[in-house]
């Protein structure tokens, strides 16, 4: 380990590796640059263009959080401006740059650590965590993670009590104001690295973990238990009538470990969506894949400790896709942005490894470069995708089992732009695949409703509700024929039906008392 036991010896750290830091920042802005004219996009709509307690100041204690303020802040200064959220998220990923020098650094050395965070800084899995507005919580807690770590390592290097002290308190204090599943890993990241990577007695290690476990164990039974499924994944799945709730674990997580190698190692087919393919070939293929994983993880583990080490660790930083109750998705680009810095770490010592033993001095040089090449070419193409939500699903529909809900996204991307036209080929596409897709026969109502098509729009509301009778929007764009029909008894019955469903849907409460009060 190299031994940084203060932050003065910190400050020189950084100071003396200015040039390589500068270099790196001119390169991300070179690679991120086509990102900043991306859109709000899918959850950035209701995550900040129509956040209550972004646009009104609506606060409670579930909203109360860094994203958020940060959120806030951007709006009353720039208003919905995603060239600034942009900015920021590039200048977080920088940062984090900084950050993970010094940690690999401080547990490697300078080789590895110039290697790694090169390949770090450049991967392509990385670009939906960047790229993306709101997977920006990603990179704070990143930030977080590497900060955290690096004061921790600075007690173990010192013993320092203040440095420990300052690291725990530093991971309350994220636990609270970051409100993420994924900051919890972090008490795991220290017990691990403490147990095979730093010096000490065993039984203190598992002692000074132990202030780190219990406040996560608080936080998880306080906060995260009692809404132990993200909202945003019920309604998302919900809505595209995703079946990925219902998977048993058993089929899950060897999906979960082959999908995110796979982006790892070749990142080509990049994609929003990375849902279980129930072909059965294909769920042969994932369990397979990741019974060889496993067992890879396990022979590095007993012939070279560091690396089976480290690749575990990218598992470990997955943590939350493998409980048994799903409470994310079960794989995503973003959830992997902890995990690269393992894994450019692993592939940085097995480059170094094959050039000391064949001494090829080029090799690293040569090596980075190359990687440098055919990342940038796919992270500035990602980074197109990214611009809105018609190319975001135009990019997705070749790449899901289930291209039925991307076209019947990309109607509704059409339907925000008023091209109905557009917006029916879209639907009547996501229907051809699926005939039972009752949100679709909802949507393709819709537009025709737009259209004034309200025979058609009638019959495709209707085979709505009987496909999902819970579909409490297809009963409401029932209520829309009807008085386009001039049959306010008819409406009325309707909304009735509409109430059974969503008794608190405020715009069907509202009209009902409207009509009651005119008759």
């Amino acid at each position: 380990m190299s031994e940084i036991n203060s932050l003065e010896k910190l400050k020189l750290l950084f100071k003396a590796n200015i040039p390589l830091f500068f270099l790196l920042t001119l390169v991300i802005l070179f690679l991120y640059i086509n990102s900043i004219t991306g859109k709000f996009v899918v959850d950035d709509i209701p995550g900040f263009v129509e956040n209550p307690s972004v646009i009104s100041g609506i606060w409670s204690p579930e909203t109360f959080r860094f994203q958020n303020l940060m959120y806030a802040l951007v709006y009353r200064v720039f208003g919905l401006n995603y060239i600034v959220l942009h900015l920021i998220s590039i200048a977080v990923h920088v940062v984090n740059i900084l950050l993970v020098f010094a940690l690999i650094f401080m547990l490697f050395g300078k080789r590895v650590a110039s290697v790694g965070t090169v390949l770090f800084a450049i991967h392509p899995v990385n670009s939906e965590t960047i790229s993306w507005i709101s997977s920006n919580n990603y990179l704070f807690n990143g930030t977080l993670t590497f900060l955290i770590l690096i004061i921790y390592l600075l007690y173990k290097n010192s013993n320092k009590k203040a440095y420990y002290i300052a690291s725990l308190l530093l991971y309350i204090f994220g636990l609270i104001l970051l409100g993420h599943q994924w900051t919890m890993i972090t008490p795991a990241f220290i017990l691990i690295l403490d147990l095979f990577l730093l010096k000490g007695p065993i039984k203190k290690k598992f002692l000074l973990s132990l202030p780190f476990i219990i406040p996560t164990i608080l936080y998880f039974f306080l906060y995260v238990n009692s809404s132990l499924l993200n909202p945003r994944i019920q309604y998302v799945s919900f809505y595209n009538e995703s079946k990925e709730l219902n998977i048993p674990w058993i089929t899950r997580a060897p999906h979960s470990i082959f999908i995110s190698t796979k982006l790892l190692v070749y990142p080509a087919d990049l994609s929003i969506y990375h849902e279980v393919d129930p072909r059965p070939e294909k769920m042969q293929t994932a369990q397979i894949m990741s019974l060889a994983i496993i067992g890879v993880n396990m022979f590095l583990f007993f012939h070279n400790r560091k690396l089976g080490i480290l690749m575990f660790l990218i598992y470990v930083s997955l943590a939350p896709v493998f409980t048994p109750q799903m409470v994310t998705w079960v794989a995503a680009e973003r959830y992997l942005y902890l995990a690269v810095v393992f894994y450019s770490v692993i592939i940085t010592k097995i480059i170094l490894g094959i050039s000391d033993k064949f001494n090829i001095k080029k090799l690293p040089i040569t090596l980075t470069i190359l990687l440098l090449v055919l990342y940038s070419y796919k992270i500035v193409t990602r980074n197109n995708d990214w611009q809105n939500e018609k190319s975001l699903w135009a990019s997705t529909v070749n790449k899901t089992p289930f291209p039925e809900k991307v076209y019947n996204n990309l109607g509704e991307a059409f339907y925000k732009e008023s091209d109905y036209k557009g917006a029916a080929i879209h639907f009547s596409n996501a229907l051809r695949l699926n005939p039972s897709y009752s949100f679709a026969y909802h949507n393709l109502a819709r537009t025709y409703l737009a259209l004034k098509n309200y025979e058609q729009a009638e019959l495709g509301f209707k085979k709505a509700v009987e496909l999902n009778p819970t579909l409490y929007q297809a009963w409401f764009g029932l209520v829309a024929v009807e008085i386009q029909k001039n049959d306010l008894a008819k409406a009325v019955e309707y909304l009735n039906k509409t109430l059974e469903v969503k008794p608190d849907y405020t715009k069907a409460i509202d009209l009902l008392n409207k009509l009651n009060s005119n008759q």
